[in-house]
């Protein structure tokens, strides 16, 4: 298969991946993707992915922000656009880096890794024009 068709078929499983994403799901992509783009000249982020510690990164994030991030992220993981990684220890059955998000996910998440599938994905999020949800105003009385 050449580089081209290769990456069509990125693209097309990610159209079909995505879709029904979350707003959060997306933020997560786009935040992941940017993450990886600053982080490419570095080897192991290749291998291992970014560093994940939400709780540095969005110190005031309160426990259930925290418990809603981390749905979003097993939930993108379940769709196949990212793995979630241990480098400390490893998958719970062997204690080796995971390839696939089939297999078993770490129980303590230090790096994500994104999959093509998951570039393709975030790319096509970051080209789409952004549209703003009309709400009601509540009036006060």
């Amino acid at each position: 298969m050449t580089e081209g068709a290769a990456a069509m078929e990125a693209i097309f499983a990610a159209q079909q991946k995505m879709g029904k994403l979350s707003g959060l799901q997306k933020q997560m992509l786009v935040i992941l993707f940017d993450l990886h783009q600053e982080q490419r000249e570095f080897p192991d982020t290749s291998v291992w992915g970014v560093a994940w510690q939400p709780a540095k990164q969005w110190p005031a994030m309160n426990r259930a922000d925290g418990a809603a991030l981390s749905r979003a992220i097993a939930r993108l993981e379940s769709r196949g656009l990212l793995i979630r990684q241990n480098i400390r220890n490893g998958t719970p059955e062997s204690g080796r880096r995971r390839d696939t998000p089939q297999s078993m996910p770490p129980l303590r998440c230090d790096h994500i890794l994104l999959t093509e599938a998951g570039h393709a994905a975030a790319r096509l999020i970051k080209t789409q024009p952004k549209t703003k949800a009309i709400r009601a105003k509540k009036t006060v009385k």
